[in-house]
């Protein structure tokens, strides 16, 4: 007797275990599920934005972070939300986060393609931008290139940004030319041009606005070659948030002066 008991107290444990991690997969996949737009935002008080942040170049991008800063504080005052900033090294981290719902707005400067169009949704155009190769200056430099022409056979080094790389693949197709490309998730723009500078590397490419920051740190490096055409950039939210979308450019409209002052 005293073993049946046992064993029907043991089956009871076991049901209860499987119960709760049925309860918490479920309740996982809800919040998975769960859409995350403003009326969801405004009922949780607390808007999530993510930031990029260069640790090594902190103070030469300061003032951008500022006007982003600045920006949501009067988002804090005008809708009575909690802001929380969360940093991140690179646009894909904070762009997966997004994807995660553990961030509502990337309010990073982020290139408008097609390929990104059908994962986010975007505000309306912060600044423009255009992609240029870093190279050293042709002053003692004999692999200096004037036309991407020259591109063929050449290695170029990029940080992990999946719009340098479509147009670098699309480059190789319009000149019928191989480029050997050379991902580095583990190395921000900055970190890569400081590499061009110090001859680690020959060649990257990045935004010019960006690289143009760091001109001034390193005077010997060039950035007259244009690898693209002028590109759109903006914010992102996911798919699912257009009311958020579009108070995200309402807030834009009324605050332009955070911004782009």
């Amino acid at each position: 007797m005293r073993g049946k008991l046992l064993l029907i107290y043991s089956i009871l444990f076991l049901f209860v275990i499987f119960g709760y991690l049925f309860i918490y997969k479920l309740n996982k996949y809800n919040e998975s599920i769960k859409v995350r737009d403003y009326k969801e935002i405004i009922d949780d008080r607390v808007l999530r934005v993510a930031v990029i942040k260069d640790s090594i170049y902190s103070d030469l991008f300061r003032s951008d972070n500022e006007k982003v800063y600045d920006f949501f504080k009067s988002i804090n005052v005008e809708d009575s939300l909690i802001i929380e900033i969360y940093s991140f090294g690179t646009k894909t981290e904070a762009l997966s986060e997004l994807n995660n719902k553990k961030i509502d707005i990337v309010a990073i400067n982020i290139p408008v393609t097609s390929d990104y169009n059908d994962l986010f949704m975007f505000s309306e155009t912060i600044e423009t931008d255009r992609l240029v190769l870093v190279q050293r200056s042709s002053k003692k430099n004999p692999d200096f290139i004037e036309s991407v022409i020259s591109l063929e056979d050449k290695c170029i080094d990029i940080s992990d940004n999946p719009s340098v790389v479509l147009r670098l693949n699309n480059l190789k197709n319009e000149l019928g030319k191989s480029i050997n490309v050379v991902e580095h998730i583990d190395l921000t723009n900055s970190r890569l041009i400081e590499m061009v500078s110090d001859s680690i590397i020959d060649y990257t490419v990045c935004n010019k606005k960006l690289a143009s920051k760091l001109q001034a740190k390193y005077s010997n490096i060039d950035l007259s070659l244009y690898v693209g055409f002028t590109q759109k950039m903006a914010w992102a939210v996911r798919q699912e948030s257009p009311i958020l979308c579009d108070s995200l450019n309402k807030w834009i409209d009324m605050n332009q002066i955070c911004l782009f002052k």
